[in-house]
């Protein structure tokens, strides 16, 4: 063999390992990225939940505020009738 096909093929099997290592390491990575996005979208969902359960008495509470703004509308009508009949 030559000199030359010797280094080429200390090269490759060189290239070869290092490739190797390089593509397990990728895979670890994704494999942890994988893991801390699953703990993220577990954390976002709980964040989501807490924000709707502080959220379902403030709608309640809007909708009582708004069902009293009618009430006083009303009342106000009722006042404004019973004071044009005096007159």
């Amino acid at each position: 063999m030559d000199m030359i096909s010797i280094v080429f093929a200390v090269v490759l099997v060189v290239l070869t390992i290092v490739l190797t290592v390089v593509g397990i390491q990728v895979v670890m990575v994704l494999m942890e990225v994988r893991k801390t996005l699953k703990h993220i979208n577990e954390t976002v969902e709980l964040v989501q939940v807490k924000v709707e359960n502080i959220a379902m008495p403030l709608r309640s509470l809007t909708s009582a505020m708004d069902g009293m703004k009618t009430g006083m509308q009303v009342a106000q009508g009722v006042v404004e009738w019973i004071n044009r009949k005096k007159k």
